[in-house]
């Protein structure tokens, strides 16, 4: 089998591998360069994807003849990250205002269950954040957003979500609807525009 990474042959990195599951879990960890990941895989001349869960682990190596894989840097992961960072936002902003509405409403069955998955979408949200923070290196102490630093922001977004968490236990859904839709979705999108003005800065540099 011949196997190129970005262009450059590759031997003896996936020797004890059986299938192409195998044979490309090996070679992101032996021989994909340092902080870049598996991007495009061409097996004998064709872009492979696979069709179905768990696909590259019926193929077995005898059928592979030619290897070919492409990566990406972090860095490059982390600028189309900024740049798609909006719709991520979006969504959970949409489903904080959903969930405002319910609350109010009295429909506590669907206003907690929309609750929880909000939780979850912050949950997401964090670790994008905390993830492209630490690929590009973005000094949050040093960037200044609206007469604050971003650092600034990034505390009061944590802050936020522990009190809402604070206000559910103790049963008020008035005041948690205001924390939500008064609190919560203003810094949401003022992430948004934090983002936008951070992917026109790396993303050009």
């Amino acid at each position: 089998m011949n196997i190129t990474i970005n262009g450059n042959m590759v031997n003896g990195q996936c020797a004890s591998a059986g299938n192409l599951e195998e044979a490309l879990v090996q070679l992101a960890n032996n021989a994909v360069p340092e902080n870049h990941l598996v991007g495009t895989v061409v097996v004998n001349g064709n872009e492979f994807s696979e069709l179905y869960p768990g696909q590259a682990r019926d193929i077995g190596l005898e059928r592979v003849m030619d290897l070919d894989i492409k990566t990406v840097s972090l860095e490059q992961v982390a600028g189309a990250a900024l740049k798609d960072s909006s719709v991520l936002i979006t969504r959970i902003i949409d489903s904080a205002n959903r969930t405002a509405e319910l609350f109010r409403m009295y429909d506590e069955a669907e206003a907690f269950e929309n609750f929880i998955n909000l939780l979850e979408s912050f949950r997401d949200l964090f670790k994008f954040i905390d993830t492209t923070r630490n690929t590009i290196n973005w000094d949050f102490e040093g960037t200044q957003y609206n007469g604050h630093t971003v650092q600034d922001e990034w505390s009061k977004l944590i802050n936020i979500i522990d009190e809402i968490k604070t206000t559910q236990e103790e049963g008020d859904l008035i005041l948690l609807a205001d924390l939500i839709e008064y609190e919560i979705v203003p810094m949401l999108t003022n992430w948004i525009a934090i983002f936008e003005t951070k992917s026109a800065e790396y993303n050009n540099n």
